[in-house]
């Protein structure tokens, strides 16, 4: 086996292989003398049975073995002569010029894309980090968005039917005796949602209903598992128009107002910081963006593209049917979104290649023991077993599993170069840091 020529044109090599007759029959031999040793036949005994008899009843999946064999050596010998790791996550593929004939060989080209050279700059990166300032009025806005979105309840009326927007509390009944420590399990709250109906919603089965009534579940609904029954209304609460804020505090499991407040606080303080946190990624990889420009593997950008494409088109059919009867609907045109995004989205592979780089010099890695870790928290903190269900669900897929690592390492990149950078301090209050974010979006 030789490489016979080598091209480059850029990021792409091609290579001509010939795979001579020589290494094809050698290594058709060494096979079939390996499967002599096994080979059974009529009239001669294990392991002595002749070439010239085997050879006609296994040469022909043998050599097609070999050929498969010799060519994903030559695509090595290509890897090793180009460089694994400048090859790995790009294209590679094979054509065969003139296909094998028995003592005449064969032939074929290999063409292989590298990853791009990165050179590094120095990390003098200038930034602005907002210092997030929640206000009392930011504090009092949200609880009174709170009380209007997130309501309380008090139990209805004996005799009441249940209504759209009710809380039901159900039992959810099995066929079969169920354990005692297991009945508490099979209580299970919920809320009729305003806009539900017969045909939309597999819940409305409970409006019209009182305490007591025992509903049999609809058939061919995957929401309910084998072996329930019926659901067994234990209890009935309706909306209840708070007399104070104390009393709403109270009825959410804080013991006073302030208490409700502080809690409100933390959670401002919280999406305020990760508002933040974006304004000062968005800066770093806008100065990263004017100090790199190379060229990529067009295979790369080809996937980048058609990853980029498809979140455009899914948001544009959003915005279409959010906008139904409201306004004409947005024509999708993929080519039109590959031209116009076409800068956008080579800028996003080459960020991608320093920020791999970056890693790769300052040793910044994502193991597996830190995704398990990061998993671990996001089952501790889900509400409820149907979301841990799909985080489980989720991080099981390999290709999951890499996006997330991406991230991972993405953000532990981008924290390496805030501690490198030369920071200023803005105090900025919740509307200014939401505008300036809106404002990243808009562009």
């Amino acid at each position: 086996m030789r490489i016979d020529d080598k091209k480059s044109d850029g990021l792409t090599f091609e290579y001509k292989v010939t795979i001579t007759a020589d290494d094809v029959e050698g290594r058709i031999l060494q096979k079939l003398n390996e499967e002599a040793k096994t080979f059974k036949m009529h009239g001669f005994r294990l392991g002595h049975v002749p070439l010239r008899l085997i050879r006609p009843v296994l040469e022909s999946k043998i050599t097609t073995d070999v050929i498969e064999q010799l060519i994903a050596e030559a695509r090595q010998i290509v890897i090793d002569d180009a460089g694994a790791t400048k090859i790995a996550g790009a294209l590679m593929q094979h054509s065969i010029d003139k296909e094998y004939t028995k003592g005449g060989g064969m032939s074929i080209t290999v063409t292989a894309e590298i990853s791009p050279e990165v050179k590094l700059r120095p990390y003098d990166l200038a930034l602005t980090q907002i210092v997030p300032k929640i206000s009392e009025d930011d504090i009092t806005e949200n609880m009174k968005s709170m009380m209007e979105q997130v309501p309380i309840y008090e139990d209805a009326p004996d005799g009441y039917c249940i209504r759209c927007g009710d809380k039901v509390i159900c039992e959810i009944v099995m066929t079969g005796k169920v354990p005692r420590k297991k009945q508490e399990e099979l209580l299970v709250p919920f809320k009729i949602p305003e806009e539900a109906s017969q045909e939309t919603h597999p819940l409305y089965i409970f409006v019209g209903q009182k305490t007591g009534a025992l509903l049999s579940p609809p058939t061919k609904n995957e929401l309910y598992g084998p072996g329930v029954r019926g659901f067994l209304v234990r209890k009935i609460q309706v909306e209840k128009t708070p007399s104070g804020i104390e009393e709403y505090a109270k009825a959410n499991g804080f013991s006073t107002e302030e208490e409700l407040r502080g809690f409100i606080k933390e959670l401002l303080e919280i999406n305020a910081k990760k508002k933040a946190y974006m304004y000062t990624k968005s800066q770093i990889l806008e100065t990263l963006a004017k100090q790199y420009d190379f060229d990529v593997p067009a295979s790369i950008l080809e996937r980048e593209a058609a990853v980029a494409i498809r979140e455009l088109k899914e948001d544009i059919e959003e915005r279409n049917r959010r906008n139904a009867g409201k306004q004409p609907p947005q024509e999708i045109d993929e080519e039109k979104l590959r031209e116009e995004y076409a800068e956008t989205i080579k800028q996003r592979v080459v960020l991608g290649y320093v920020l791999n780089a970056i890693a790769m010099k300052e040793g910044i890695t994502i193991t597996d023991a830190n995704l398990i870790s990061e998993v671990k928290n996001l089952l501790q903190t889900a509400p409820s077993d149907d979301e841990r269900r799909r985080i489980v669900e989720y991080y099981r897929d390999d290709k999951n599993r890499a996006y997330a690592k991406a991230e991972m390492l993405e953000h532990r990149v981008i924290n390496f170069l805030i501690s490198k950078s030369k920071v200023s301090e803005v105090e900025k209050t919740s509307k200014e840091l939401d505008q300036l974010v809106t404002d990243l979006f808009d562009e």
